[in-house]
């Protein structure tokens, strides 16, 4: 069944050309995360991205000298590596992306980063090349969020990540600020990511130089320390100590290093004192001597008494106290299996050996001990036991929340349960009709809105407060590595060449030839690429994300209105709450057709949000992009849908789409109006948004 969607032909007249924006992700500080488990034998990949040749006298000397040096230490050390120099946002996104979609499960990542960075409004940018922002507000939407390369490593699978960022150098845009609130350097982070070590080349709110040698004096010494190979073995915590002291003796700069203190020793060389490397004190930033004795304890945790049942998954640290007044360290760790055992492996110093005391802390379902080993470690056999659980109270039912922000920075709204009438009468189904007929548009016929019939929706739901935005969804390609049906099969989506409106390769979500920021709602995405979306923002909230049925979005569109669109039947009042086809259209575009009189502002696309909600608190359920349902189309299916929360037709060839879009006449962004279009179709006018249960 055809798309019931005008052409762009049959509305617009070659217009002119459009300017478009290369978009994508960049970096630049020191960063390192470094997973809080001790990383198995795996896989070592880098990617190394130099930035240096920047416009006029924002350019650098020696970042591609820093990932050429980087290259050589790290495949010493059997990295694969993969290095870029001078990229622009675009390129940067997708070098990003095939650097995620090449790692896998556990072994070690790295991204190394060299070039400009800045912080503005406490938030951390780096800089790629082509952009020029002459406003603090431009930044987020030219420069890439550092917070975004941290989630991507995080959610990379891999046991051990490190990011590396040298780019505390000078802001290259500040003096063209009219008004300028953004400090030096980069911004701390207040909030380390689990198993994490984020290290700046020196400290926040400070700059550091680009060093007068042929690399800058944090990647000179940090690549010094990766050619060394010390007896005691290579530790790669200790790497970035070493290179930091020396940083700070040799300049006066001060590297800033945050490290999780749970984080175990990972050696990327082992050294050459006999036997093994043993694991470390937490805590201690030595290396084990030659003098270490290795011992291994087994423990059996117990429920209630010693001879109670045995506890399964227990988690047992094995910790040492030097004095009463000592804080604990942590020298091991173990977790119990289903007999309730476990063993622990540990290095103990000299001192260790001869005095202080030792416990076994023990945690399980909620429930902590702490069990003193007094034999220790003469005795390396232990039987302990946890209190029985005590019963938990019941906590009443809180009611949900009337509006929520997700992991991504979504926001969602709360609509409440109720009913509604869905569709049209009959004499708006003719009144609509004539006009279709009269306006040539003869294709078009709206009898699939009826009959009005009552719908129930019997429990309350989130639903986005805006559509999905470019920026979001970039997210969701980043760490997935997900590619949509316009970039996988080769045929592209829908977009402007400055002439026409047509279908090319290389138009897609990225690209749709007009300008688009991370606050625009995402298009060219096919109903499979808005269900991928949801399905990896399910399995990353753990909560269950979906397109909204057809009924969902009418109910939530309408907010207990009956009239035409939410504001009321005036059209020309449409620009109060929506980007329709309308008088900034029309002067684009002089062969428009159907435009209304009045202007929204907005030719293309507009940033979500910039209009009036509606009485639910949702925006741009008018215009801006057509909406992505989860229901099949049947031009039949109101006769024989049910009352109680409806899901549409079990199958189909078409799904359903609602809302209109930023070239839609009136009558297409009606609350009512139905189209219905192929799953796999991508064009510039189609969005979505998401749907989440309230419970």
């Amino acid at each position: 069944m055809p798309a019931q969607i005008p052409s762009f032909p049959a509305m617009f007249a070659a217009p002119r050309a459009a300017a478009l924006r290369n978009l994508a992700t960049t970096l630049a500080g020191i960063v390192v995360a470094v997973s809080a488990y001790p990383c198995p034998a795996g896989e070592r990949n880098a990617l190394l991205i130099a930035n240096s040749h920047y416009e006029g006298n924002a350019a650098l000397r020696n970042p591609g000298n820093d990932v050429d040096a980087m290259e050589a230490a790290l495949t010493d050390l059997g990295f694969s590596v993969t290095k870029q120099k001078d990229l622009d946002l675009r390129r940067m996104d997708e070098s990003l992306v095939a650097f995620r979609r090449k790692l896998g499960k556990g072994g070690l990542a790295m991204f190394f980063y060299s070039g400009h960075g800045m912080q503005v409004k406490g938030g951390n940018y780096l800089v790629p090349l082509g952009a020029d922002p002459h406003e603090e507000s431009q930044v987020k939407y030219q420069c890439f969020d550092v917070g975004q390369v941290l989630d991507l490593m995080t959610e990379s699978g891999c046991n051990l990540k490190v990011v590396v960022l040298d780019c505390c150098r000078d802001n290259p845009f500040q003096r063209s600020w009219s008004r300028n609130n953004s400090r030096k350097g980069l911004a701390g982070f207040s909030d380390v990511p689990q198993g994490t070590i984020i290290a700046f080349s020196t400290s926040p709110n400070a700059t550091a130089a680009d060093g007068d040698g042929s690399n800058s004096p944090y990647t000179e010494q940090l690549v010094s320390v990766l050619r060394s190979r010390p007896a005691e073995g290579l530790e790669l915590s200790n790497v970035f100590r070493k290179a930091s002291q020396a940083v700070k003796q040799q300049t006066g700069q001060v590297p800033w290093l945050s490290l999780e203190a749970s984080l175990e020793y990972y050696y990327l060389w082992k050294g050459t004192l006999p036997g093994s490397v043993p694991t470390p004190s937490i805590g201690s930033s030595t290396t084990p001597s030659a003098s270490a004795r290795e011992v291994s304890v087994s423990l059996t945790v117990h429920r209630g008494e010693e001879d109670g049942p045995p506890v399964e998954g227990a988690d047992v640290e094995l910790v040492y106290l030097a004095d009463e007044k000592a804080a604990p360290i942590t020298i091991g760790r173990g977790r119990t299996d289903a007999e309730g055992k476990t063993r622990i492996e540990a290095a103990l110093t000299t001192a260790q050996q001869h005095a202080g005391t030792f416990e076994a802390v023990i945690n399980a379902d909620g429930v902590h001990k702490d069990w003193p080993l007094p034999e220790f470690p003469t005795v390396l056999a232990w039987n302990v036991w946890l209190p029985n659980r005590p019963p938990r109270p019941k906590t009443p039912d809180k009611p949900p929340e009337q509006t929520i922000t997700n992991s991504i920075g979504m926001k969602l709204t709360l609509i409440p349960a109720g009913e509604f009438t869905m569709g049209s009468s009959p004499e708006e189904i003719k009144s609509w009709n004539d006009w279709f007929q009269q306006a040539d548009l003869k294709s078009v016929n709206i009898t699939d809105e009826g009959p009005e019939h009552r719908v129930r929706i019997t429990r309350p739901f989130y639903m986005g407060t805006y559509h999905v935005t470019w920026g979001q969804f970039r997210k969701f390609v980043a760490t997935s590595g997900y590619q949509t049906e316009a970039e996988k099969d080769g045929k592209g989506g829908s977009g402007y060449d400055g002439e026409k409106f047509e279908q090319k390769p290389e138009f897609n979500w990225r690209n749709t030839g007009f300008e688009q920021g991370d606050e625009h709602p995402v298009v060219n995405v096919s109903w499979n690429d808005a269900v991928a979306f949801c399905e990896w923002l399910s399995a990353k909230e753990g909560k269950t994300y979906r397109l909204p049925t057809e009924a969902e979005w009418e109910y939530a569109c309408r907010a207990g209105t009956t009239t035409r669109y939410y504001n009321g039947d005036d059209e020309e009042k449409l620009v109060e709450v929506g980007n329709v086809a309308d008088a900034t259209l029309k002067a684009k575009f002089p062969n428009a057709k159907n435009t209304i009189n009045a202007s929204d502002g907005y030719a293309f696309t507009s940033p979500v949000g910039k209009f009036k909600p509606n009485a639910f608190g949702l925006y741009d359920m008018h215009g801006n992009a057509y909406q992505w349902c989860a229901d099949w189309y049947n031009r039949d299916y109101y006769a024989a849908s049910p009352n109680d929360d409806p899901k549409g037709p079990d199958t189909g060839s078409s799904r359903v789409s609602r809302g209109g879009g930023w070239f839609s006449f009136a009558a297409g962004c009606r609350s009512a109006r139905r189209i219905w279009v192929s799953p796999v179709l991508r064009s510039i006018y189609l969005g979505f948004r998401v749907a989440r249960s309230a419970e």
